[in-house]
């Protein structure tokens, strides 16, 4: 059986809306930034606009401990580089 390929368009308005579904009383998004390696790891992970509450350093904990990235590359060489992780916290309401 040959496998098919699946094309996923993800629409950042309709996943708010499926979230204002769910009562939520917000979303507060923050951005985490880190160095890329050539082997794939990263390091540096520093949270840029912190909302507070200990969930900066849980980001920051979370990218760390993920599995390695896919290094950029220039003529098809490894180097190092730099990324910037947009991550979305929803609140629910009690």
């Amino acid at each position: 059986m040959k496998a098919k390929s699946i094309k996923v368009i993800f629409d950042t308005n309709v996943w708010i809306s499926f979230l204002f579904g769910k009562r939520l009383s917000f979303i507060k998004n923050y951005t985490s930034s880190g160095k890329i390696t050539v082997d794939g790891s990263i390091t540096n992970v520093q949270c840029e606009n912190s909302p507070g509450y200990g969930v900066c350093e849980e980001g920051v904990r979370i990218i760390k401990k993920s599995k390695k990235w896919i290094p950029a590359q220039i003529n098809n060489i490894n180097v190092n580089s730099y990324k910037r992780q947009p991550i979305s916290l929803a609140i629910q309401g009690f």
